[in-house]
């Protein structure tokens, strides 16, 4: 494309926007919300994505072994356990160790019930790398021999697991739903003007302006549309985003200390350019879709 091309379509572009002010506002102010969707339904869930991999750091599978176990059956399991795909980490917690642990947990009344080493037995405690896994590799290692009992926090798992999965659905479900509306209100926009310079379009057509030439300002305005209402949103979304990283850190200490959330620089480095071209593609969407017909004259 020429620079000579390029100033008369963004000259063009500006001028259409201008003259059609209250629409362009609109599909504006519709992008800037549908881009702020996506942006806080992204903050939601890579921070809830952060918090499924503490759960999976925390969450791990109590493997508890047979106290006739010798250990070169300590080191057999332990090897076995480790070869098993999705097995991310093993510790092993020894005689001593268990009941220290039970002490911890019910204070007093193992200290009165006399209760000493062998009444608590040796155990793995088995990290996985995906918890959807977890119930799966808690099948295979039940299966391998001098292993008593397996105990796995399968409740949380599977309610991490729900609240994850339905907040992507809600969030794509919103998306689409918004990006919808905002390619009719921006195919309305374009229509309005196309209409009102139809004559235009027909005499630069007869003269021997290309469809591409005629088709250019419009894509343009499109584009235009949409990076607008897309760093509106991008910029809304960062002040609301630090403002409630801020309020949750110095309210809620102790969660945050447990799951550490995203910072904003992490966020705003994958999320801006998502932003950014989904404003954009419903802007030239919108364009294109509502130009086709006029140039057929």
């Amino acid at each position: 494309m020429k620079l000579r091309n390029l100033k008369y379509f963004l000259s063009e572009s500006f001028r259409s926007m201008f003259r059609n002010r209250l629409m362009t506002l609109a599909s504006v102010v519709t992008v800037a919300a549908c881009s702020l969707v996506l942006a806080i339904s992204y903050f939601l869930l890579v921070n809830l994505e952060q918090v499924v991999e503490s759960f999976e750091r925390n969450i791990t599978i109590e493997v508890f072994i047979d106290n006739e176990a010798t250990e070169e059956d300590l080191i057999r399991l332990e090897q076995e356990i480790l070869a098993i795909h999705y097995v991310d980490g093993i510790n092993f917690i020894s005689f001593e160790e268990a009941l220290e642990l039970a002490v911890e947990r019910l204070g007093d009344i193992v200290i009165l019930g006399g209760l000493g080493e062998g009444v608590f037995p040796r155990s793995f405690e088995v990290e996985v790398t995906n918890l959807e896994m977890q119930e799966q590799v808690a099948g295979i290692i039940s299966n391998i021999d001098l292993i008593e009992d397996i105990r796995q926090g399968q409740e949380a798992v599977e309610l991490v697991l729900g609240i994850t999965g339905g907040l992507r659905v809600v969030s794509i479900i919103a998306i689409l739903f918004l990006g919808m509306i905002s390619t009719i209100i921006i195919v309305n926009t374009i229509k309005i003007t196309v209409s009102a310079r139809k004559n235009e379009i027909g005499i630069m057509k007869y003269v021997g302006a290309t469809n591409s030439f005629i088709r250019w300002p419009f894509l343009m305005e499109g584009i235009l549309i949409g990076f607008l209402g897309a760093s509106i949103a991008l910029i809304l979304s960062y002040f609301i985003y630090t403002a409630a990283l801020t309020n949750i850190i110095a309210n809620f200490y102790t969660m945050t200390a447990a799951f550490e959330l995203r910072n904003p620089a992490d966020v705003f480095i994958i999320l801006s350019p998502l932003v950014l071209l989904l404003g954009i593609s419903i802007g030239v969407l919108g364009s294109a879709s509502s130009i086709r017909r006029f140039l057929k004259v």
